[in-house]
Formats: structure tokens, sequence, C-alpha cells
């Protein structure tokens, strides 16, 4: 899945006006074990 792919699913999925950014798309990606393990 691509970025931009990425960015379309979860505007539809959480139901955002815009799409998020692709740097914030960029920033959950390099962190998402940090993410995931905080949860």
């Amino acid at each position: 899945m691509t970025q931009s792919e990425l960015a379309a699913w979860v505007r539809k999925k959480f139901k955002l006006r815009a799409k998020p950014a692709r740097n914030t798309i960029s920033d959950i990606m390099k962190n998402a074990e940090s993410i995931m393990s905080a949860s």
C-alpha cells in the first residue's frame, strides 16, 4: 500500500474532510512500533 493509498483509506475510515498530509503518514509509519506498543 502506498502512502497515498493509506492516506485515502484513513480519510474514509475516520470520515475526515481531507486526507492526512504525506509527512503525517510518514511519521506514523516510522514510529509504528512505538505507537503500537503504547496501546
